[in-house]
């Protein structure tokens, strides 16, 4: 270290002298303020550091350059740098981005993913050291499976970068990844520094919370300062009412203006030139959106430049979608779903559409951030929303649009800075009983307390407690489950069961691997389809995949394969069903201000402007403010603006109360229960939610359920969810709203 730089100075004389003639050859006017604050926080301390900041701002130069330096000037004989990142597509572009940095100073980098050759793997193994980019699931196969190599490869390990830190706060991936770095600290007997790389965040505290949790007060946070201006615009989409089970593109086949094919007719032009982006829901509507977008430019007699992005695809595919976006001097906009949101670098982009209501402002701010990139300009968002003029005897809650409300609160809480806080959720259960089994695979024997201390050092563990922990334990070493024995002296092991787990193919991941049917064409696949909870597919079906139409020729069940050919017609795939994102409290609350204002900001459109002044003279003429519940039919709909949390909570009360519930997106519909009645069951809930709480499972009969959650009995998988989630405290809340004293709720 420069002795001048140790106690003040540019922060770039800290940086090892081939780092900094790196940065002088790419031709960089300086370091951006960011950057120099988080290399004084790498190399003048051992803290661990978060550095937050939106997209294309040189987050991973910021988090790499001091930490290549330190390896620089002090060497190690292991692997240096551990990065761990969402994707494999991340894993090559971040491998793309530092390999001639870590070619400047002599050091290695190693992607370690399922498509690593084993002889790539193999070198590494036997002579480590470098940087190793690394998935999850790669990580818990060394930890699981190569028990002898991981000090070996890691004993001297100086960093562990977490990329797309934002992406882990919250659900099972990130619970895994929590337990994996506690359990990689242990296997080299020492803490390891941790590196987070974050889009901007909402709650600094709540990440530094889950990156160290034992410390959390001392972990830096390097924030951008001062975010460009974001240039929005909304405009809605009005579409003819036709019947629900017609599909968009039969029924633009029969005549329909559809919303599909109005914006298809708005974007066309709109983006025939320079690099775009459209980030469309899922990936049925990625499919039928590009395939809409693509018949216009053919039509008009251009070549295509709009292609669908998302996970089912080849990666062959994905790679050139990539490049065509990067490529200079030609027309691409990719159609996608969240799969360009995270940090692949694709290059400067003119112009980022949503389609449909965001439920996610830190998503919003991510995918408005790939724009605006260039000096002299800004991020430019446009949201798009589909709607249905409300018919004459429609119910309340079409009446007041809520999509077209809610994408102009999101625009509002934009503008104002916002992003909510990252989910405050618990691991699963299922996640943990696949924890516990890896651990007590990895060390087995091992003692039960040790075990359940290892898990309790995760942020995501740690609110359920020892004596929960080793209660869970007791159930999983039962004779009838057989996930884990125990033995003399408090040890355990994987029992018959966790061992047949063990030994299968996707035990490192904590999600069930679909089986898929793949589509192949010409001898080049396309990509795949779901076999199970997907679109039945046979021979003579029309399918849409890859923005264009194809027919089922044949289909090779042993090869989970189907050979396709270019055809006039196709049909959506359905590819996937589960639930949206789940929506902070923050955004319906922004929706009530919204609903209250009098102002028409300039960036709605004409037709947006005309549907929010609807919806909001239907919100107040049916006093939906101070009437929450509302007749709709022969039943009721709450509408206490909160959550989706909330929402599912209130729900799953009136239903162990006997009422016919379910929540969407802004509400709870009862269904033959008329307002005065739903307002007496509330008041059960609000009053005696915490003892009712058991009643209400038993009637439910189910919860969500993981992969491994099937080895427990489903009446303790229910208590759990219910005590783990709080859903007794958040049912009784919203219905003390609903009812009118709890008015203080959000």
């Amino acid at each position: 270290m420069n002795a001048a730089a140790a106690v003040g100075g540019d922060p770039a004389d800290l940086l090892h002298p081939a780092v900094r003639r790196w940065v002088a050859e790419k031709g960089w006017s300086g370091l951006r303020p960011m950057q120099a604050r988080a290399i004084e926080a790498v190399l003048r301390s051992d803290a661990d550091v978060i550095v937050s900041a939106g997209t294309a701002s040189g987050k991973t130069e910021a988090a790499f350059l001091p930490a290549v330096s330190s390896l620089a000037a002090s060497p190690v004989a292991t692997v240096g740098i551990l990065s761990v990142s969402p994707l494999r597509s991340l894993i090559n572009d971040q491998h793309g981005r530092l390999e001639s940095l870590g070619e400047a100073v002599g050091l290695p980098v190693t992607r370690w993913h399922g498509e690593t050759r084993p002889e790539d793997k193999e070198r590494l193994r036997r002579n480590p050291s470098g940087i190793v980019i690394i998935t999850p699931e790669s990580l818990e196969a060394l930890l699981l499976r190569r028990r002898g190599s991981v000090e070996r490869m890691f004993g001297h390990l100086r960093h562990v970068v977490v990329d797309e830190l934002h992406a882990f706060l919250a659900g099972d991936r990130g619970a895994h990844l929590a337990s994996l770095l506690v359990r990689l600290d242990v296997a080299v007997g020492r803490r390891i520094r941790r590196i987070g790389l974050s889009a901007t965040l909402g709650d600094p505290r709540a990440a530094a919370a889950w990156l160290r949790p034992s410390d959390p007060g001392k972990v830096v946070v390097v924030a951008e300062q001062g975010t460009k201006p974001i240039e929005t615009r909304l405009e809605a989409v009005l579409e003819q009412r036709r019947p629900d089970w017609i599909e968009d593109i039969e029924a633009e086949e029969l005549g329909y203006r559809t919303g599909t094919a109005q914006l298809a007719d708005r974007l066309a032009p709109r983006l025939a030139e320079g690099k775009n982006l459209i980030f469309a829901g899922s990936r049925r509507s990625v499919e039928t959106l590009a395939d809409a977008l693509r018949r216009r430019a053919e039509s008009s007699g251009f070549d295509n430049a709009f292609h669908p992005h998302h996970g089912s695809l080849s990666k062959v595919y994905r790679q050139q979608v990539e490049d065509a976006l990067r490529r200079p001097g030609t027309p691409a906009t990719a159609v996608a779903t969240t799969t360009l949101e995270l940090g692949i670098d694709i290059g400067p982009v003119e112009r980022v559409v949503n389609v449909g209501p965001p439920r996610s402002l830190a998503a919003l701010r991510q995918r408005a951030g790939r724009s605006g990139r260039r000096e002299g300009t800004v991020p430019t968002l446009d949201l798009a929303v589909v709607l249905r003029p409300p018919a004459a005897d429609c119910g309340p809650l079409e009446d007041i649009q809520p999509d077209l409300v809610c994408a102009a609160a999101a625009i509002h809480l934009l503008h104002a800075g916002y992003v909510e806080p990252p989910a405050d959720s618990p691991a699963s259960l299922s996640v943990l009983c696949h924890q516990i089994l890896c651990i007590a695979a990895a060390l087995a024997p091992v003692d039960a307390d040790r075990l359940a201390a290892i898990l309790g050092r995760a942020a995501p563990f740690r609110r359920y407690g020892a004596a929960r922990i080793r209660d869970l334990l007791v159930r999983l070493s039962a004779s009838q489950c057989g996930f884990l024995e125990r033995l003399g002296g408090g040890l355990v092991r994987p029992g018959p069961e966790g061992r047949r787990i063990l030994e299968g193919p996707d035990v490192f991941s904590v999600f069930a691997t679909p089986v898929e049917l793949g589509l192949v064409y010409e001898g080049t696949r396309l990509g795949s389809i779901p076999v199970a909870g997907g679109s039945p597919l046979g021979p003579g079906d029309s399918v849409v995949f890859q923005g264009r139409r194809w027919t089922v020729e044949r289909i090779e069940f042993a090869e989970r394969t189907a050979f396709v050919a270019p055809a006039p017609r196709g049909s959506a795939i359905k590819f996937e069903g589960g639930d949206a994102a789940p929506m902070h409290d923050a955004l319906p609350r922004a929706m009530r201000e919204v609903y209250a204002s009098d102002a028409y900001p300039p960036w709605l459109d004409h037709a947006a402007r005309n549907v929010l002044h609807h919806g909001r003279r239907a919100y107040r003429s049916r006093r939906v403010d101070a009437a929450p519940l509302q007749p709709e039919g022969a039943g009721t709909v709450a509408l206490p603006f909160v959550g989706t949390l909330r929402l599912k909570a209130l729900a799953l009360g009136l239903q162990g109360e006997g009422l016919q519930a379910s929540a969407s997106a802004y509400a709870v519909h009862v269904e033959g229960a008329a307002p005065a009645m739903v307002r007496e069951v509330l008041g059960l809930v609000a009053r005696e939610a915490p003892a009712r709480l058991a009643g209400w499972l038993s009637t439910r009969g189910t919860v969500p359920e993981g992969k491994f959650d099937g080895l427990l009995d489903p009446a303790f998988r229910a208590s759990w969810w219910a005590e783990t989630n709080e859903v007794g405290r958040l049912a009784a809340e919203t219905a003390s709203f609903l009812l009118g004293f709890g008015r203080r709720l959000t």
